[in-house]
């Protein structure tokens, strides 16, 4: 396939010959393999594709597997070889070998395969097949046929009329269903031919598809169904004394008020039918319910009765009616007892159907009360999404209520969050940052949670600024969760908190919170990538003039700590800014490992620079040097150039040299294939020359990579040279190299 050569295919395709000693399995992925190069085939594989098939079909081990992989490819080659005639006809030779008196195998999707048209050439090759087994009363081919077809079945009137054939009173009723389903999909006879299969059996009507045509297409037949008395509407679908429960109606309120009227009335015989079993009385209740004018009256009866699941079908119900005016209160009248779990979302629905002004009278007492949590919450959801402006008075005096529950609190803010438009809600906000709270009490976690859901995309540009001060507000909640869900939504925030190297760096070097440092170090990390992007966006290709990246001034904050900190040490303080400082380290440098070659990495290096400035923390910042080393430099001038300053900083510290050699060496293998071989064989040859201890180790750090290369010569001609290293540990770390494998 790769070859693109159909010579090559016709090879393969005379060698599937030997197929016939193959066993199943075998064969089945030959033939899908096959299938995946069906556009390299020719007219001169026919003869070789013909006995592959033949012979697989007839093995008797041939399982639906190798019959659906054969059916697949002959689909294939009808959709890419329309103009070529031998193709053509091995496919429709092929479908006819398959469909002859065997078990049928899976099609697929034939409409989404054959090309516009094909459906009318192959439809005649198999139908005797399809006849023939519709003859002795099995109609799967017809229907397997018909759904693989799908549309293109509505236009091959043969195939329609076999299935008209399945449409009578000798055939059972799961093919009956079948086939009326797959009869009446074509919309545009679907009016015309319901009529037909109501004719056969008044029954139907317990069909969906036949319902649903009556009720959209042929409401001229509403007449014939709900007048029918019960004991004539039996048939093949409703027994003798079983009654006719019909599902919802699409288009109701289109109907004749005749017909609304004994739908409903309908419904509710069977609502009040005791003897019908309990989902049956539901379902009525509520299939009754849009019915215009009658359905309020049905579902009206069941509001109050004992039956819990009628009562709770009932209320449910009423947010379908034609009446949310008057739904509503009586919802809400429900909004404290053991309906509540029904009612409350049942007046969602309802709510945005009452006017705006209305909804405030109606759910100001509920959204202030003192009922249910789950009642109240729902109110201040229902105020802030449909009320108007004022709406946002009760929504605010719920939230500022000395006693009020968190939740209800929380339900307050996610409204407020959701209408910045409304200067209220910007008071809730506020509370739930701990700005201007009407009690001393801290915001809840729910609160500050409700306050975080927004990403920056939710809110207006103008109305950023203001609320990233609330989130970089929230980042001293006392409640660590609760700060911790702030912090981690801040670097989001970044771009509107100008104020955010300041407090970051603070919370890194409070050394006596054992909390907040974990989370501003996290964000320091992540706001390296909004740093870089600054970088990569700006219109000159400069940086820009703010760092939005606080990690130098973080790692220079706790350098200075930890240089001031005299203490010995002991289990209880043990330079606690030394240890955090190693931690912001391991982040940033596994941040360089796993950021893009290409990513901007101007702040690491800036704290790189900063640490090689303080003695004692030179291998943090070797450590850092090493991960920015850019080995995929088209040139081999700035992999030298950063291999060669490192080499300077660590020229008296032997130990940590070797540590970084052994860094540096998994930097290459974790780089294979971005770097270029010229440029690290050129690096290793200008380390090599400089004759130290550090510039050698590197050196073999990087000339190991030869090994991928077979060490050919310009890999072989380096070792040897380090090999000579005037340094014996370089020599030594050359010669534990093996080029030889044995």
């Amino acid at each position: 396939g790769r070859s693109g050569d159909p010579a090559a295919v016709a090879a393969v395709v005379e060698q599937l010959r030997r197929l016939r000693n193959d066993q199943d399995p075998v064969r089945a992925r030959a033939f899908t393999a096959l299938s995946q190069v069906v556009g390299l085939l020719t007219p001169a594989t026919v003869p070789a594709l013909t006995d592959v098939v033949t012979q697989a079909v007839a093995a008797r081990d041939t399982s639906s597997a190798s019959l659906t992989a054969i059916g697949g490819l002959a689909g294939q080659v009808l959709r890419r070889h329309t103009a070529d005639p031998a193709l053509i006809g091995w496919a429709m030779q092929t479908f006819d070998t398959l469909y002859d008196g065997r078990q049928l195998p899976f099609l697929g999707r034939l409409d989404q395969v054959l090309r516009r048209g094909q459906e009318h050439d192959l439809f005649p090759r198999i139908a005797p097949w399809i006849e023939g087994a519709a003859a002795r009363d099995r109609f799967e081919p017809l229907f397997a046929v018909a759904w693989s077809l799908g549309r293109r079945a509505w236009r091959l009137p043969h195939l329609q009329r076999l299935l008209r054939r399945a449409i009578r009173p000798g055939v059972v009723s799961s093919v009956f269903r079948r086939a009326v389903t797959l009869w009446l999909a074509d919309p545009a006879t679907r009016a015309d031919r319901v009529g037909e299969v109501l004719a056969v059996d008044v029954s139907t009507v317990e069909i969906h598809a036949v319902w649903q045509a009556i009720c959209t297409r042929r409401t001229d037949l509403l007449d014939e169904v709900f007048t029918t008395p019960p004991g004539k509407r039996t048939g093949k679908f409703l027994s003798a004394g079983a009654r006719w429960v019909p599902g919802p109606a699409h288009r109701v309120a289109r109907w004749l008020p005749r017909h609304q009227q004994a739908y409903a009335d309908l419904l509710a015989s069977i609502a009040a039918d005791r003897s019908m079993a309990k989902h049956h009385r539901v379902r009525a209740i509520s299939c009754a319910a849009p019915v215009p004018g009658a359905g309020w009256a049905v579902v009206a009866r069941y509001l109050d009765a004992a039956d819990v699941t009628l009562a709770e079908a009932a209320l449910a119900a009423l947010a379908w009616t034609d009446r949310p005016d008057e739904a509503l209160p009586v919802l809400l009248r429900h909004v404290d007892d053991d309906r509540a779990r029904v009612a409350v979302y049942a007046a969602g629905r309802t709510a945005r159907l009452v006017a705006p002004s209305t909804l405030v009278a109606m759910l100001t007492d509920v959204a202030l009360g003192a009922g249910k949590v789950t009642s109240r919450k729902q109110a201040l959801r229902l105020l802030a999404r449909f009320g108007p402006p004022e709406a946002f008075d009760v929504v605010t005096a719920a939230y500022q209520r000395v006693d009020q529950h968190p939740d209800v609190r929380a339900a307050a803010v996610a409204a407020a969050r959701q209408r910045p438009d409304v200067p209220a809600s910007w008071t809730i906000l506020a509370g739930a940052a701990g700005v201007g709270r009407p009690d001393s009490a801290a915001p809840s976690r729910a609160e500050v949670s409700a306050l975080l859901d927004a990403p920056p995309s939710t809110i207006a540009e103008p109305d950023r600024p203001r609320y990233a001060a609330l989130v970089v507000a929230a980042t001293s909640n006392p409640d660590p969760e609760a700060a911790r869900l702030a912090w981690a939504a801040l670097p989001a925030w970044a771009r509107w908190a100008p104020e955010l190297t300041e407090l970051t760096v603070a919370a890194l070097t409070d050394l006596d919170d054992p909390h907040r440092w974990a989370s501003a170090m996290r964000v320091v990390i992540r706001l390296l990538d909004e740093s870089a992007a600054a970088v990569a966006v700006a219109a000159d290709g400069s940086p820009p003039a703010v760092d939005r990246s606080p990690l130098v001034a973080a790692v220079a904050a706790l350098a200075r700590l930890d240089r001031a900190d005299d203490r010995p040490g002991d289990p209880a303080w043990d330079r606690p800014a030394h240890r955090r400082l190693d931690r912001v380290v391991d982040a940033a440098v596994r941040w360089c490992r796993d950021a893009d070659p290409e990513t901007d990495r101007t702040a690491v290096r800036a704290a790189a620079r900063t640490l090689a400035g303080f003695a004692d923390l030179t291998p943090q910042a070797a450590r850092l040097l090493t991960h920015l080393v850019p080995l995929a430099a088209p040139t081999a001038t700035p992999v030298a150039a950063e291999l060669t300053a490192l080499a300077d900083l660590v020229a008296d510290r032997p130990v940590l040299a070797g540590r970084l050699a052994e860094t540096l060496t998994d930097q290459v293998r974790r780089a294979e294939g971005s770097w270029e071989p010229a440029v690290l064989v050129a690096v290793v040859g200008a380390l090599a020359e400089r004759g130290d201890l550090a510039g050698g180790l590197f050196a073999v750090a990087l000339v190991r990579a030869g090994d991928r290369y077979g060490w050919s010569p310009p890999w072989r001609s380096p070792l040897h040279r380090l090999r000579r290293h005037p340094v014996p540990d370089v020599r030594s770390a050359a010669l534990d190299i093996a080029m030889a494998s044995g």
